[in-house]
């Protein structure tokens, strides 16, 4: 069983973040635990597929 893509296109209509991703303080300390992490500063390269509230600018 799947979601119907309707569920989630109208979900996205009313909120660009609509599980609010970008304010909830668990997913920044864990977007800055993961920063933390890595050895280095820089990367030359990377590449991960953004999620819609990336796409947005909100993460």
């Amino acid at each position: 069983m799947s979601t119907p893509p309707a569920y989630f296109e109208a979900m996205y209509a009313g909120a660009v973040d609509p599980w609010d991703l970008a304010g909830r303080w668990y997913e920044q300390r864990k977007y800055a635990l993961t920063l933390a992490s890595l050895p280095r500063r820089r990367y030359p390269d990377a590449s991960a597929p953004p999620s819609p509230a990336a796409q947005e600018g909100l993460v």
